[in-house]
């Protein structure tokens, strides 16, 4: 991928959206300003929005992948190689997440009207 400036976080964000990843690791320097703030807020949504794991800073990383490494080791005892476990009957979680947020949203708005 690209640097951030130069769509890198975009890059990121598509390759999430397609199912391609399953993590995202973004360290960046927390004490000088970024011209494409708003390009990581936006990853950090999709981040959210598709429920990845996401490793900030060095301990957060290192929880990720020790998570996601234990997983893997118990998937591979049972035959499976994938290290994101999704809960019984849930094949899509951010597709599960996405549908539970639009419903909230939509009884919001039903409220509001009456």
């Amino acid at each position: 991928t690209a640097s951030g400036p130069l769509g890198g976080d975009q890059q990121i964000g598509a390759m999430l959206v397609a199912g391609e990843v399953d993590a995202v690791f973004f360290f960046r320097d927390p004490f000088s300003s970024h011209a494409h703030i708003a390009d990581i807020e936006a990853l950090s949504r999709l981040v959210d929005c598709y429920q990845a794991y996401y490793g900030s800073n060095y301990r957060s990383a290192s929880a990720v992948l020790s998570f996601m490494h234990g997983n893997l080791k118990k998937r591979m005892a049972n035959g499976k190689r994938c290290s994101i476990m999704k809960p019984e009957g849930m094949e899509n979680l951010a597709e599960t997440v996405q549908a539970d947020y639009k419903s909230t949203r939509a009884a919001a708005l039903a409220n509001s009207k009456s």
